[in-house]
C-alpha cells in the first residue's frame, strides 16, 4: 500500500481543524456574574450545579464558589445541552452528574450530594427515573450511600 504524503497546507488545515474541535469541546460558558458587574467564563467541567430562586440563577462550581446570573435556568440548560453529564433533577436545578458522589433520601424525596461541598440537590419524582438510569441503577431508593465509580474500573 502506497503511503500518502500531506502537503504543508493540508497539514496546517488538519491541525487547524483539530484545534477548533478541541476548543469547541472545552469551550467555557460565559456567565454574567452580577456581583462583579462583569462576565465570568466558566468551563462546563467546573460546574457542579445551577439553581434558580425565581429572581436569579446561581451557578455553583467545584471549588464552592457561587456565581449569580440573570440568565434563566432554561438558558443555562440550553447552554449545557450538548454536555451529556448535565441533567435536570428538579424544575429549578440542573446538575453535573459526573460530580455526584452520593444519592440518598432527602425530605420526602431524594437528594444528590458532592464530594467537597455540603450542598444537597433535590431530585423530584418526575426526574427520578432518568437520574437513576444515568447512574445505572434501578431505583434511587436503593441508593443510600451510593458512590459513583469510574466506568473504566
Amino acid at each position: 500500500m502506497k503511503e500518502e504524503t500531506l502537503t504543508n497546507e493540508q497539514l496546517k488545515a488538519l491541525i487547524g481543524q483539530e484545534v477548533n474541535r478541541q476548543h469547541k469541546k472545552h469551550r467555557p460558558l460565559t456567565v454574567p456574574a452580577m456581583e462583579e458587574g462583569c462576565y465570568k467564563a466558566l468551563k462546563a467541567d467546573d460546574i457542579l450545579y445551577a439553581f434558580s430562586d425565581k429572581e436569579k440563577v446561581t451557578i455553583v462550581t467545584k471549588d464552592g464558589k457561587r456565581y449569580e446570573t440573570t440568565a434563566t435556568i432554561k438558558n443555562i440548560a440550553d447552554l449545557l445541552q450538548k454536555e451529556p453529564s448535565f441533567k435536570i433533577t428538579h424544575k429549578n436545578y440542573i446538575v453535573n452528574m459526573s460530580e455526584v458522589t452520593r444519592s440518598h433520601k432527602h425530605g420526602s424525596g431524594y437528594g444528590l450530594s458532592f464530594r467537597d461541598i455540603p450542598d444537597i440537590v433535590p431530585v423530584t419524582e418526575a426526574h427520578k427515573k432518568e437520574i437513576a438510569e444515568y447512574l445505572n441503577i434501578n431505583d434511587l431508593a436503593v441508593l443510600d450511600g451510593y458512590k459513583k465509580f469510574s466506568k473504566n474500573l
